[in-house]
């Protein structure tokens, strides 16, 4: 499937605290909601772009994902403690639809800060 890839950046957040619940829209590159009925989504959170290993995984096979309203891209990153070293990450939200090939629908990024009580 090929298609415009979406753009998402990710509030800035501290290491080391807990995230709340997230609702993020998986969208195209022109802001169409992509359908991810019956779709696993995986968050891969990357030092640099190229990076083959990632820093963080989170997917809808493993319950730090959740699809929340399928027709309109709705995920939710659950609630979890997020624990990277302060830099700015690269992000992507692979879509894996069923009987399909994986793409990656929306990439950005997402700034980690140091706590000031480490």
């Amino acid at each position: 499937m090929t298609m415009e890839t979406g753009n998402l950046n990710l509030p800035t957040h501290l290491s080391g605290d807990t995230l709340g619940a997230t609702e993020i829209a998986i969208t195209d590159g022109d802001g169409n909601a992509i359908d991810l009925t019956g779709a696993e989504v995986t968050l891969r959170v990357k030092r640099r772009r190229e990076d083959r290993r990632s820093q963080l995984v989170i997917g809808t096979d493993d319950g730090g994902l959740s699809i929340i309203d399928a027709v309109a891209g709705l995920v939710r990153i659950e609630k979890r403690n997020v624990e990277l070293s302060p830099r700015v990450y690269y992000l992507e939200f692979e879509v894996v639809p069923t009987g399909s090939d994986a793409y990656t629908a929306t990439e950005g990024t997402w700034s980690i800060t140091g706590d000031v009580t480490r």
